[in-house]
């Protein structure tokens, strides 16, 4: 019984390892599986896969060159493996046996060194490959970044006007707003004042006919007055013409005397009242003209202290007017600030995601080159096994180039790797038969 191992690959690396992309690879394995008492190891090497298997027996050698590349095949066999006719060649010494062997042996290990540094070369070439394509070639924006920092100074000096322009509106605005309020004051004022003077105007026309009436009645008892003195006099000349006649008796029949005193002092005290009057009347005028002029001034001192009042609070509307203005501003350069913040963050976060990503590039390509490393250490030995059995077996050498008849059963793993995540696994299985011996010839020494 023999088991065979098989490394496959669809881009030849060292040791037919293969790396197709860094978000997706294939990886296939081939176990062997016969019966068979036999020991040989195969090495193909080449640019397509290299195989190695083992089973038990007698040293067999065959080197052959196939493709570009090197077959070499050892075999170690006892009397149960093969029969005579298996038999191509039998060395008639020792020493021409181990000289051919190690002369096969150098060739082999030429064409392992060639093909070792041909699959180097394709594996540099495969990874500058890799890196251009993940890596591409940065072109040189610095002409568009001067064009971009000049219409970033124009923005901002347009952003500068414009900031200008609305404050400038917004004070306009104050202004009207303030010159409004000035006028409606104004306004209110007049037609207060309106009200005041037309108050006093119909005052005065009630006092100027308060004073023509007044005027009449004493024109009446001026009259009056007159029109009594002329009775009086009349009464006197009478009195007068009366005493210088002697001894007249004249008898009147007229109307019984009326005292005038009596009368005057019933004139006296009308006039004095009427007079009473007239003197309250115009001290009242005169109060109220002096009350009117006291006020005129206090309504002056309240015009002057609501002017006043208005420029303060024309004042004040101003300044709240400016404090709004510039929290507005304030919130604007906070909003841009913020937002210019928020894309540097947006900016740092994917670089760190890609820092992230690399990393974990890295560490898959650091893991693929231990498995490599190991893969060829443990070449290595098996190789300096099969010296070393070659050193031991050299007398009993036989050259075969055959390769035996066994059942293989191939299976075959691919896993889809997406973002170092497993995607999918397809399990495929596969009976070969491997290829009949060719006809042997068997040679015979005396």
């Amino acid at each position: 019984m023999y088991h065979s191992l098989h490394f496959t690959s669809s881009v030849g690396g060292p040791w037919g390892y293969s790396q197709l992309s860094t978000s997706q690879r294939w990886q296939t394995y081939h176990w062997t599986y016969g019966m068979l008492n036999l020991w040989s190891a195969n090495i193909h090497g080449g640019a397509g896969s290299p195989e190695i298997c083992n089973s038990r027996g007698p040293a067999l050698l065959g080197i052959s060159a196939v493709h570009g590349g090197v077959s070499f095949a050892l075999g170690f066999g006892g009397n149960n493996a093969f029969s005579q006719g298996d038999v191509i060649d039998v060395f008639e010494n020792k020493k021409t046996t181990m000289q051919n062997l190690n002369d096969r042996m150098a060739i082999y290990l030429e064409k392992v060194h060639s093909l070792e540094k041909i699959n180097n070369d394709l594996e540099l070439k495969i990874r500058q490959f890799l890196d251009n394509k993940s890596s591409p070639k940065s072109q040189d924006y610095s002409a568009f970044y001067t064009t971009i920092s000049d219409l970033h100074g124009k923005v901002l000096h347009a952003i500068r006007v414009n900031s200008s322009i609305n404050l400038n509106i917004s004070n306009a605005r104050l202004t009207t707003d303030d010159f409004r309020v000035k006028f409606k004051n104004e306004l209110n004022i007049r037609l207060s004042v309106g009200a005041d003077v037309a108050s006093l105007r119909k005052l005065r026309d009630e006092l100027t006919l308060v004073r023509s009436d007044l005027e009449m009645n004493i024109k009446e008892l001026r009259g009056d007055l007159d029109m009594l003195k002329n009775n009086h006099e009349e009464e006197l000349l009478v009195l007068q013409a009366q005493k210088t006649k002697e001894k007249v008796n004249v008898e009147v029949n007229a109307k019984p005397h009326q005292d005038l005193s009596k009368g005057l002092d019933e004139f006296r005290q009308q006039y004095e009242s009427i007079i009473a009057k007239n003197l309250g009347d115009v001290q009242l005028w005169f109060h109220i003209t002096k009350h009117s002029e006291t006020i005129g001034s206090h309504k002056t001192e309240i015009t002057d202290l609501k002017s006043t009042l208005q420029n303060l609070e024309i004042a004040l509307q101003s300044e709240l007017s400016q404090k709004a203005s510039l929290k507005a501003t304030l919130e604007d350069t906070e909003a841009h600030y913020s937002t210019i913040l928020a894309r540097y963050q947006l900016q740092i976060t994917s670089k760190e995601e890609v820092l992230a990503q690399l990393r974990a590039e890295l560490e898959s390509k650091k893991q693929d080159c231990m498995i490599l490393l190991t893969m060829r250490t443990r070449l290595e030995l098996e190789i300096t096994e099969y010296r070393s059995l070659l050193d031991r077996e050299a007398g009993s050498a036989v050259l075969c180039n055959w390769v035996p008849v066994s059942l293989k059963t191939v299976e075959t793993v691919v896993e889809e790797v997406v973002e170092r995540k497993v995607v999918s696994t397809t399990n495929k299985a596969v009976n070969k038969d491997s290829k009949k011996p060719p006809k042997q010839t068997e040679h015979k020494t005396s």
